[in-house]
């Protein structure tokens, strides 16, 4: 309603002008508004991690002798890689059997489940 109105008080040629300069008004502003909030946002981090190492440092003198594990001390921990069975002359494994024997052993089969128990 009001956009019909200026549409019919402002001659043709000058409406797109007065549209053109407050959009990049608007623009400009939401740009300030923008930074503004980043600029909160990373404050409010920056207090939330501080919190977080005042109730690490809190929770690692209660631990004692824990409290200086790596991961306390902000140290990633790096997964390691799966390392072969221990193997004797006696046995000798195929590699397929290498690998089933070294993955985690959520994997393991118990020796007393059989096919017509479970099929």
């Amino acid at each position: 309603l009001l956009r019909k109105k200026l549409e019919e008080s402002v001659p043709v040629n000058t409406y797109p002008k007065i549209m053109k300069k407050l959009k990049s008004e608007v623009e400009l502003v939401r740009s300030e508004i923008k930074v503004e909030n980043k600029k909160k946002i990373a404050g409010y981090k920056e207090e939330r991690d501080l919190e977080d190492l005042a109730e690490l440092s809190s929770l690692q003198e209660e631990m004692g002798e824990f409290g200086q594990l790596k991961i306390f001390r902000g140290i990633s921990i790096q997964p390691e890689e799966r390392k072969p069975p221990v193997l004797s002359k006696e046995v000798s494994l195929s590699k397929d059997e290498m690998e089933i024997l070294s993955k985690n052993p959520k994997y393991a089969v118990r020796s007393m489940m059989s096919r017509e128990k479970f099929m």
